[in-house]
């Protein structure tokens, strides 16, 4: 938490992944992995997302079915620029939602892999009702 804002860093970088036993791919992820870490927040937390683009070309982060901001959004060319390799670029927003969601790397398909970084991200109603539920 930084100055009242929960505040998380990514990086998105080339990553090598298993994805069964024997079977390895050459994709995008973020800090080190594909997917990338899971963001969990709540609703009305004020979040900033630092994203270093670490990748041999451009890219940015769309917060798919998020309300944001339409310059959070994430479309390159229309509402930001590409993150340029080397670069950061900061998204901060206020979480008006509840539920389960993932973000995608936005830039054209060049290569089948591309699209293949991704983040999911929880977010919690501002009070969870507890659970009614039992377990044996």
């Amino acid at each position: 938490m930084v100055d009242g804002t929960k505040e998380f860093q990514l990086t998105a970088e080339p990553v090598r992944r298993e994805l069964l036993p024997g079977l390895w791919m050459d994709t995008y992820g973020y800090n080190g992995d594909m997917p990338g870490p899971t963001i969990e927040i709540n609703q009305g937390d004020r979040v900033r997302i630092i994203v270093t683009n670490n990748l041999p070309e451009g890219t940015s982060m769309h917060w798919h079915g998020l309300e944001v901001p339409v310059e959070m959004d994430g479309v390159p060319h229309l509402v930001q620029s590409l993150i340029e390799p080397g670069k950061t670029f900061v998204y901060e927003f206020v979480v008006h939602q509840e539920g389960t969601f993932f973000t995608i790397r936005m830039w054209v398909c060049r290569k089948p892999w591309e699209w293949s970084d991704c983040s999911s991200y929880i977010q919690q109603p501002r009070t969870c009702p507890p659970s009614t539920e039992t377990f044996a």
